[in-house]
Order: structure tokens, then sequence, then C-alpha cells
């Protein structure tokens, strides 16, 4: 799209940015003006609407209020596992099961959260990009706590985050 000569890539734009248009434009109300329509400021289309537009300062809060204790809470059960088997010497498959079973990055990817307002889906898009970055980062911390333990030396195929 040319505007004033200059082109607008839209895929440089964040999700914010819709957003951020959208609830300025409920800022203003279509009035007939002749044989024209003309966009005057008004206080009411926005509240009329119930439309609004969640900054991302508070959908950062929102998520790690919302999300954060359930991650925590599937980390801490890994770690837990893991601390009551420290002072084995091995463990037997059915364990290895198990780990596989309380895998933290796994059951990060199973949190299921729903946003019925969505809008221009600033939230879920925040909200994605924080369990990926979750799930890798325990994906990491869940190899390293497993290979660290005596019972994990002397396996042949070392174990992985599922």
């Amino acid at each position: 799209m040319a505007l004033n000569g200059g082109f607008i890539n839209y895929r440089d734009l964040s999700v914010q940015h819709p957003g951020g248009i959208y609830e300025r434009l409920l800022e203003y109300c279509l009035e007939p003006d002749g044989e024209r329509l003309a966009a005057r400021p008004t206080s009411v289309a926005l509240r009329g609407s119930g439309s609004y537009y969640t900054h991302d300062d508070l959908v950062k809060l929102l998520i790690d209020e919302a999300v954060g204790p359930l991650i925590a809470e599937r980390v801490s059960e890994f770690d837990a596992q893991i601390e009551k088997w420290r002072r084995k010497r091995e463990i037997k498959p059915a364990d290895w099961e198990v780990l596989d079973a309380i895998d933290p990055a796994s059951r990060i990817l199973d949190i299921k959260v729903c946003d019925p307002a969505m809008g221009s889906g600033h939230f879920l898009v925040a909200l994605v990009d924080y369990i990926a970055d979750a799930a890798l980062e325990q994906m990491s911390h869940a190899v390293e706590q497993v290979t660290a333990q005596p019972w994990a030396e002397k396996v042949q195929n070392p174990w992985v985050s599922p």
C-alpha cells in the first residue's frame, strides 16, 4: 500500500498495532455530513461497544498470574520426583515411563486457555510466546536434571524430554 509515495509493509506490524489502531478508531463515530460521512470524536462509541484493547503490560501480568503458577506446578512436580530418586543407583523401565509422563515441557504444552473475547489476538499471541519459551526452557532443565543423576550415567540412550 502506498502512502505519500512510501510503502507500508504490514508484515512488520506487531500484533499490538491492530489492537491499538482499533481502539483509536472506536473513539470516533461516523455521522452524515451532506453527501459524505464524517468521523467525529465521541466518548460513547468505545464504552458503548464494550471493546477495549488490553495493553502489553496488562497482558504480561495476566499471563504471569494465570499461567505462571500452572507452569511452576508442573516443574516442581518433576523436580520433586527427581529429588525422590536422587539416592538411587539405577531406575527401572517403568520409572523412565514416569519421567516421560511428568515431563514438564510436555505438560506445559497440555495447558489449555480460553480467550472468549479474543479481539486482535494480542493476549493469545503473547500467551503462545510465553508457553513456547517456558516449554523450551523446561526441556533443557529436565534433561540437565536427569543427566546429573547417578542412575542416568550408565544409560546408553540418555533420556530426553519427549
